[in-house]
């Protein structure tokens, strides 16, 4: 089943997050100029190190998030199955 639910997360909802708030759009904002403002500031090793981490702090949560919908759609069967059958 864990397949089939990450065809769902990378095949469909990946793509639907991208939806937001206004208050999240300011928050991604707010961000982005941060990460620019210390950005420009880096010589360029220090740039290629802190796009690596980037990368791969964005490849944690990636991972974290995916699982944290297989694990609530794993609750949410069993819970409906419960529920149908007490």
């Amino acid at each position: 089943m864990k397949n089939l639910l990450e065809d769902l997360w990378f095949t469909y909802l990946i793509e639907e997050r991208t939806v937001l708030s206004d208050s999240d759009r300011i928050i991604v904002q707010s961000s982005n100029a941060k990460r620019e403002k210390i950005y420009n500031t880096l010589n360029q090793d220090q740039k290629n190190d802190f796009d690596d981490y980037e990368e791969n702090s964005n490849d944690i949560c990636n991972i974290y998030e995916k699982e944290a919908f297989i694990k609530g759609v794993r609750f949410a069967v069993q819970f409906l199955n419960g529920a149908t059958q007490g």
